[in-house]
């Protein structure tokens, strides 16, 4: 006889945890939502900054939810201005550079995590702009095939393709 949890009890306790989540970023997160229009663009991040920080900073408030989480929450909120920022992205905009390592380490800090969020928007946003024309292109062929994704979500897919450590979304190996 074990006395580990049994899968049924291990999922519906997770079950129970994701659900506490969600609730905790809805408290948190619902009185700020109407201030930011549904479709707000992160090309227009200027417009919205203010209350997009202090959106991110409520959210890392509750209790087991940072950076990833956050934004694979708010994402499907407001889906032209937060991409989803998990683990794989913040590696690729912190993680490369020595000097901009202590971000990715503040993301892990409920207190800091707003405010390394909101360097990775920049940066993200940055490299929205510079590839503003191929991503509309790839949009319009992809909702010409029936799948409607924002800019935001087409180049947050794309990078975490090229840049997913184990590569197991590249067709071909890169050169």
């Amino acid at each position: 006889m074990s006395l580990s949890p049994s899968r049924s009890t291990r999922t519906w306790i997770e079950r129970r945890r994701l659900y506490r989540v969600h609730q905790g970023i809805r408290s948190a997160c619902e009185p700020l939502l109407p201030a930011i229009p549904e479709d707000a663009d992160l090309l227009d991040l200027e417009s919205w900054r203010d209350v997009v920080r202090e959106l991110l900073h409520a959210s890392v408030q509750v209790s087991g939810v940072l950076i990833p989480v956050a934004t694979k929450v708010l994402h499907r909120k407001r889906r032209h201005l937060i991409p989803m920022l998990d683990n794989v992205v913040l590696e690729y905009y912190f993680g490369r550079d020595p000097e901009r390592r202590p971000p990715l380490a503040a993301s892990q800090d409920g207190r800091k995590a707003s405010d390394v969020a909101m360097q990775a928007l920049d940066l993200f946003r940055a490299d929205l702009v510079a590839t503003a024309d191929s991503v509309r292109s790839l949009g319009e062929g992809l909702h010409a095939q029936g799948f409607a994704l924002s800019p935001v979500r087409i180049l947050e897919i794309l990078l975490w393709s090229e840049v997913e450590p184990r590569g197991g979304y590249r067709a071909i190996p890169p050169a």
